[in-house]
């Protein structure tokens, strides 16, 4: 409701622009005019060049699975990033561990029995 500006139930290219930018404001970009209408015709299955609120629901639910595939993708990265990092420590240590104790036959002399 507080989208429809002029309370016809229907967003029109210029009242979906304030949610468009609102929702491109963590990006480096500006939201035009042109995309405005994009969108709209992109939802607009009814033809009319707005869209209705059924309309606007699909729009908010393509934003929405966007985002989670969006923030997957980087928890997946992340995990990635991680799991490089500890395969990088753990060769490390084992290199770190046969410079220091030696060969096989000299770390087993070692050990008690």
């Amino acid at each position: 409701d507080a989208l429809d500006v002029d309370g016809n139930e229907v967003l029109d290219p210029a009242e979906l622009a304030p949610k468009l930018a609102a929702l491109a404001g963590e990006f480096p970009f500006t939201i035009s005019e042109d995309h405005c209408q994009r969108v709209t015709k992109l939802f607009d299955k009814s033809n009319t060049g707005t869209i209705s609120r059924v309309e606007y629901l699909d729009f908010v639910r393509v934003v929405a699975v966007v985002a989670w595939v969006e923030q997957e993708a980087a928890v997946r990265e992340q995990q990635e990033q991680d799991d490089r990092e500890e395969q990088s420590a753990v060769r490390e240590i084992i290199d770190s561990a046969a410079m220091n104790l030696g060969s096989r036959d000299e770390v087993l002399q070692a050990l008690p029995e």
